[in-house]
């Protein structure tokens, strides 16, 4: 029998859960380093991210956590758009796929006689991005009819009532 789901305390941030290997002597020391700090593992572990982060230097001397504020958005595709405007040089693979067709993919709305693009006038339309954020990703990993389904969502896009 599954346990129920926990709902979160009211004004606690909610976690995300991450499953990772470590190396058994890696994580009996870690363990003896949380027993030393009175805390528990997850809680050490992820003490010891903020700390790398602390010490991770990106761009003009700043790091990791100061650009956080810069960096950081609920949204992702949002969070991309923010990485992709500050530091290019940190996408993946996959992330450059799918700021290539932002900055590349046109619509012709025939209705309007009219190109739609993601970006006008250099900004890139954010809303646009959010509403075909699946359909971008797919685009992106050469899914079949993904370009398909990609125009059909702009059009979507576009017939909704302002």
């Amino acid at each position: 029998m599954s346990e129920p789901r926990r709902k979160a305390k009211p004004g606690v941030n909610r976690t995300e859960v991450f499953g990772f290997r470590m190396d058994p002597r890696m994580k009996y020391l870690s363990e003896l380093a949380a027993r030393k700090q009175r805390r528990s593992l997850a809680n050490f572990i992820e003490w010891a991210v903020e700390t790398a982060l602390e010490n991770t230097v990106i761009g003009e001397g700043d790091n990791l956590l100061m650009q956080a504020k810069k960096l950081w958005d609920v949204d992702p595709s949002d969070r991309l758009l923010r990485l992709a405007k500050h530091y290019p040089d940190l996408l993946t693979y996959e992330e450059q796929m799918i700021i290539r067709i932002i900055e590349t993919h046109a619509y012709w709305a025939e209705e309007e006689s009219q190109k739609v693009t993601f970006e006008v006038k250099g900004k890139v339309n954010h809303a646009l991005v959010r509403a075909c954020w699946d359909e971008i990703k797919a685009l992106a990993n050469g899914e079949d009819g993904s370009r398909d389904k990609l125009n059909l969502r702009i059009q979507g896009w576009l017939d909704m009532p302002i």
